[in-house]
């Protein structure tokens, strides 16, 4: 492992530390953020659209139903070609309105670039593959709480539903009461690429093309990024400390296991001081672990320049930004100062 010193060059660690000091003081900094995560209020907080899934609640409260439908719609007015509304049930296309532009030799005055199906046999293949990219987005659904005079209007019998707006999208699932009623639900849309297969599926079972349709792996943390630059008229207080994924550089070679980039900066002594270091997943692991037990993606959300916040960096590319109480911040400055102790001057 390689260590750079505050003026940016590489130093060798003079001692390499232990894997059971190291898991000592990993232990000890789970203890103290324990304690912070009973106190911290984020887990109550509730949020949309993270990328993470915040449990089973809807998996919960659906478990004594059968998912028997999914419906799609999108409006945008701003682009041509944009509009799409897809609605799916387990034995049929019940209606599809999406963009298929004219060929040069089709074009004519009665061809339209919109085309419509309704009321097509579906496989029971087809149905599954929905079915089961929907089950795996479940955990992340919220659903949307129609609020008095908000403009929204229940659904008719030919499935049409106003909006309020030039750009609007809906996402619906149908499911049936073990005595054979059906609820129409309404989620928010969650901001995960695996809704990308699900919709990428349900356009293929209405125009079959060929999609390809690809399945990713669920979301997972593997980066942080916490600051507190408040404090205008003391520094002393001011401090950043980050803990992200790392790729080799491109002079370097194949990286043979995957590594983290430990940066930090604070004051002592009136001096801003930076510490930095190339970590493994030994040292990263156990952090992942305290995010997600101080339930971090559920705090407030917060803007990228205010004066106090975290960074989550998902796999899938994605981050959200938020911002934990000042209990919590401390707690973890704390652990990542045991921590840059202990790795070695």
């Amino acid at each position: 492992m390689l260590m750079l010193r505050a003026d940016g060059k590489h130093c060798p660690v003079r001692h390499r530390v232990s894997k059971k000091k190291l898991l000592t003081v990993i232990a000890a900094g789970l203890l103290v953020l324990s304690a912070a995560a009973v106190m911290c209020a984020c887990g109550d907080t509730n949020v949309s659209g993270s990328g993470t899934e915040k449990g089973n609640t809807e998996m919960e409260k659906r478990k004594h139903m059968t998912l028997v439908g999914a419906e799609y719609d999108t409006v945008n007015g701003m682009m041509y070609g944009a509009d799409l509304h897809l609605t799916i049930r387990n034995d049929r296309l019940v209606y599809a309105r999406y963009f298929d532009p004219a060929q040069e030799a089709e074009v004519s005055a009665e061809r339209e670039d919109y085309k419509t199906k309704e009321d097509i046999a579906i496989s029971r293949e087809e149905w599954q593959s929905l079915q089961e990219a929907i089950e795996a987005i479940l955990p992340l659904l919220q659903e949307v709480v129609p609020k008095k005079n908000s403009g929204v209007l229940e659904k008719s019998k030919d499935y049409l539903f106003a909006t309020d707006g030039p750009n609007e999208s809906s996402f619906y699932l149908i499911w049936q009461n073990e005595d054979g009623t059906e609820e129409w639900a309404q989620y928010f849309i969650p901001n995960d690429r695996r809704f990308r297969t699900v919709l990428a599926i349900m356009e293929e079972i209405a125009n079959p093309i060929g999609r390809e349709i690809v399945y990713y792996d669920p979301p997972e943390l593997n980066g942080i990024y916490m600051k507190n630059h408040s404090g205008i008229f003391s520094k002393k207080k001011q401090y950043s400390y980050q803990l992200t994924f790392d790729t080799a550089l491109p002079d370097e070679e194949p990286l043979t296991q995957p590594r983290w980039r430990l940066n930090a900066y604070y004051y002592r002594n009136g001096v801003k001081e930076g510490r930095h270091a190339l970590v493994t997943e030994q040292v990263w692991k156990p952090v992942q672990k305290i995010c997600e037990e101080l339930k971090l993606e559920q705090c407030p959300s917060a803007a990228w320049d205010d004066k106090v916040n975290l960074t989550l960096y998902y796999t899938d590319g994605k981050y959200q930004i938020v911002r934990p109480d000042k209990q919590t911040m401390e707690a973890l400055r704390s652990y990542f100062d045991e921590l840059l102790e202990d790795i070695g001057e």
